[in-house]
């Protein structure tokens, strides 16, 4: 399970691409175009490097996800539509792969493929939902907190839970042992998430606020804005004071 973290690691590798060139609308539809083209072509060019970062089987599902956050930032047009249709047909090519990569070959080559298709068509449908504003009503409390322990429970639950379920599958009736490991996997993550992300994350962004204010305090710029020493005699510089009450 945790392959997908490579994965995600090279996507952010090709953000940070785009970051250097600036993240802008053109930009961005640069990127969709040019990683379209290289994911398609990287199965049969025979660059193995190309085709590690090109990424095929995954890069619809990127392509498309950047196509929706623009719909959702500047409104859909008919060139983002293409662009996530053309990746949701793309991602078509690569069912036989992903079946065969989690079920084994036996099983993929024997099992039916429209269970899947149907499964990569309703996320196409749900996340273009949520880009045009369908979802924007629902307020539900609860979902920040689901959406918060996600990725803690994505690290936790694979290999713990199944470990758990090896453990106790012939000591416990089956729905009562699925049951409990989801309670205490998702009741693990939230304690990760409570006393482990929220409190580091706070660490981390307090760390990098002060060391941009210590960047700024020391830049060139901001040296010559400082008074030198006064010399004996001479009259104090007023400065004005901010934050104190001083309009």
């Amino acid at each position: 399970m945790y392959w997908t973290l490579f994965v995600e690691l090279k996507f952010y590798v090709l953000m940070a691409i785009v970051v250097l060139c600036g993240v802008t609308y053109r930009n961005l539809l640069v990127f969709c175009g040019v990683w379209t083209v290289a994911a398609a072509l990287a199965p049969s060019l025979g660059f193995p490097a190309l085709a590690a970062f090109a990424m095929p089987q995954y890069a619809p599902f990127f392509i498309a996800g950047i196509a929706f956050y623009l719909m959702r930032r500047f409104g859909p047009n008919a060139l983002l539509w293409g662009i996530v249709l053309f990746q949701l047909l793309l991602a078509q090519r690569y069912i036989g792969y992903r079946m065969a990569s989690n079920l084994g070959h036996v099983a993929a080559e024997h099992l039916p493929t429209w269970p899947v298709r149907l499964i990569i068509i309703a996320g196409f449908a749900v996340v273009g939902a949520i880009a045009l504003g369908v979802f924007d009503k629902v307020r539900w409390r609860w979902l920040s907190i689901a959406g918060a322990i996600t990725y803690p429970l994505y690290l936790i639950h694979m290999f713990i839970g199944m470990t758990l379920i090896h453990h106790f599958r012939d000591r416990l009736p089956a729905p009562v042992l699925v049951a409990s490991v989801i309670a205490l996997m998702t009741a693990t993550a939230w304690l990760i998430h409570r006393h482990v992300e929220r409190p580091v994350g706070k660490w981390v962004r307090d760390s990098m606020k002060r060391g941009i204010q210590d960047v700024r305090l020391n830049s060139p710029a901001r040296r010559q804005d400082r008074p030198g020493p006064s010399l004996p005699g001479a009259p104090e510089e007023r400065r004005p004071l901010h934050g104190a009450g001083v309009h």
